[in-house]
């Protein structure tokens, strides 16, 4: 086939045998499931697949930063309301049982961390606390 790209290249066949030799071109490629590809076609393939390579590594680092920061700055967030809601209750009802505190630090959803942070500010008890907990 290089052989081929050479001659190709070096001399033009007349226009009837050109026709049949690409149909014959064609066929061989079909059989073979594999369209011939030329050595500068190749370095180019590869010179196109290392830089997507290191186009795709760079946007997958600055994705994972990005993703490392939502999540550090999400765990912050529901750090700082485990804390809040311990702190309240601790305010308003003295210290609260190692049990419920262990309760707490397991959440880890923060709509319903908000939803306790607002209800330790709300409860009459700490039993009524626990409950909701």
């Amino acid at each position: 086939m290089e052989m081929f790209r050479l001659i190709d290249w070096l001399m033009r066949l007349p226009e009837g045998l050109e026709l049949a030799f690409c149909e014959e071109l064609m066929r061989l490629e079909e059989e073979k499931k594999m369209p011939y590809i030329t050595s500068i076609e190749r370095i180019g393939r590869q010179e196109g697949l290392q830089e997507g390579r290191q186009e795709g590594f760079q946007e997958g680092r600055q994705e994972g930063r990005q993703e490392g920061r939502q999540e550090g700055r999400q765990e912050g967030r529901q750090e700082t309301l485990r804390e809040d809601i311990l702190e309240i209750l601790e305010a308003r009802f003295g210290s609260a049982p190692e049990a419920m505190c262990l309760k707490v630090r397991e959440i880890d959803e923060e709509p319903r961390l908000k939803a306790l942070h607002r209800r330790s500010a709300l409860v009459e008890s700490l039993s009524q606390f626990e409950q909701e907990l």
